[in-house]
């Protein structure tokens, strides 16, 4: 049984058959080799609270310090395709991210940011 995944403030994810989680860091998970780690990937973003969101191929992590990262959700390894700053928001980003067509909504304290996924 894999102990080192034990999310308290969100929920895993699950991408093929692998499962994304966050405790410190991210943990993709092998769901056919009995949770054995495929990887675990190292960011500040992972720590305290994230959001997860996924794709059949990406994974989009908000972190509570308004980063966005957007995630190669089928490496063999932790590989950040794209990472960008969303708010600068010192309260923190607790709020989940929310996808509208080909949008992405993300809401701080003060205010809400959009991003164009194409």
């Amino acid at each position: 049984e894999y102990g080192q995944l034990a999310p308290d403030t969100h929920s895993p994810i699950v991408v093929g058959d692998r499962l994304f989680g966050a405790w410190n860091d991210l943990h993709c998970l092998d769901l056919k080799a009995g949770l054995k780690p495929i990887w675990i990937g190292e960011s500040k973003t992972f720590q305290h609270y994230c959001s997860l969101i996924a794709s059949e191929t990406r994974v989009i992590v908000s972190g509570m310090h308004g980063e966005l990262l957007l995630l190669d959700a089928t490496a063999s390894d932790f590989k950040i395709v794209s990472r960008v700053q969303a708010i600068d928001d010192d309260s923190g980003v607790y709020a989940h991210p929310a996808i509208v067509g080909d949008r992405l909504y993300v809401r701080g304290s003060s205010d809400v940011r959009c991003f164009a996924l194409k």
